[in-house]
């Protein structure tokens, strides 16, 4: 188990370095212009992306520094045991970032640590509300942060999909809704930020496959009431306002079916 860890921690550090330096080529540089419609057949949704959350010279947040520096080793001890009146990452997220408490906490295993960074740093300033969350992630400092992400970045832990059957109706207007869109309805697929099959976009926009229905329905109900407002310019309540909640509920059931990115179905690669 150390070799697989130590291996784990190694290529961490490998993403780390990556991402860092693709976030500080782009403080250098302008953000390229929208890509181009392209052609499509008839009868198919856009497929065009709003441009993706990434930072800019001018909206970079400081700790993103922290990232550079940021320690596997010492994130492992924090998820895993705790710090002070934390109590342990894991008791909810799992040790590898496998949810625990009934799927409405979200897997964390594989997501680009600016992404985790992020949502802590979010819940910690009330950008993002959670009652758990907020108090916690305000309790820790940058480095701390940062060596938390850098931890449930590197990890890989199974996918099962769910059990229990579900209606083959909902699942169709789920995966309508995920990889094309609606055209009546002016919405774009998930699939337009979020990435080919739902993996992931930029280090900003996360992946979505594989995350149960539990915890989509309930980040979609965060986005709506405002309780969460940590994405560009009001994106995602702009675009869940326009979805009846069947549709909502069609979307969370499809994207649970989905292995999220670096798991083969049932198989432990750690």
């Amino acid at each position: 188990m150390r070799r697989f860890l130590i291996i784990g921690w190694v290529a961490g550090s490998l993403v780390f370095a990556a991402l860092v330096s693709f976030l500080v080529d782009l403080a250098g540089r302008a953000p390229a212009p929208p890509p181009q419609a392209a052609t499509r057949p008839a009868g198919t949704a856009p497929a065009q992306a709003q441009q993706s959350e990434i930072p800019t010279q001018a909206a970079l947040p400081q700790w993103v520094g922290s990232l550079q520096n940021a320690d596997p080793a010492a994130g492992e001890k924090i998820a895993t045991g705790g710090i002070k009146t934390i109590p342990a990452c894991s008791s909810c997220h799992g040790q590898n970032g496998e949810p625990l408490d009934g799927n409405r906490t979200p897997r964390l295993a594989g997501l680009s640590p600016f992404y985790i960074a992020k949502q802590l740093h979010d819940f910690a300033d009330g950008s993002r509300v959670n009652q758990m969350m907020s108090g916690y992630a305000a309790l820790l400092n940058e480095q701390q942060i940062a060596d938390v992400a850098a931890y449930y970045a590197s990890r890989i832990t199974p996918f099962t999909p769910p059990g229990g059957t579900k209606q083959p109706a909902v699942l169709e207007r789920g995966e309508q809704l995920v990889t094309i869109g609606d055209d009546a309805l002016m919405v774009q697929s998930c699939t337009s930020c979020h990435g080919p099959r739902a993996q992931g976009g930029d280090p900003i926009v996360p992946y979505i496959a594989g995350q149960s229905s539990q915890y989509i329905s309930a980040a979609f109900e965060d986005w709506l009431s405002g309780r969460r407002k940590n994405d560009a310019d009001g994106v995602m309540a702009a675009i869940l306002g326009k979805l009846q909640p069947r549709d909502r509920i069609a979307v969370a059931e499809f994207l649970e079916t989905i292995p999220p990115p670096g798991v083969v179905q049932g198989e432990n690669h750690q």
